[in-house]
């Protein structure tokens, strides 16, 4: 009974979700698709971000790690941006 109140908390929601889609395309109801996508970009998606990082065990030794390897691409990334910018706007010795 447990798995099942676990995989129904998961599914359930989603079911809902489309189950709204489609009664709201059932009945020709018009709506702003910018409005939509505003509502998803600014409340839905932060608000999930939230909810997954509130309830998640952070393990400080997997946040150091996660964070020296950010700190590392993020160098080596500007690094390699930089070399590309400047063979780009090198003059052309041909020309």
């Amino acid at each position: 009974m447990v798995a099942m109140s676990v995989i129904l908390s998961a599914v359930l929601p989603v079911f809902i979700t489309a189950f709204i889609g489609y009664a709201v395309a059932r009945l020709d109801k018009p709506f702003d698709n910018k409005t939509v996508a505003f509502l998803v970009s600014s409340v839905g998606t932060p608000a999930l971000v939230f909810f997954n990082l509130a309830k998640t065990p952070i393990v400080p030794a997997a946040l150091i790690g996660m964070t020296a390897v950010e700190y590392v691409m993020r160098r080596d990334f500007s690094q390699l941006a930089g070399e590309i910018l400047r063979r780009g706007t090198r003059a052309d010795p041909a020309g």
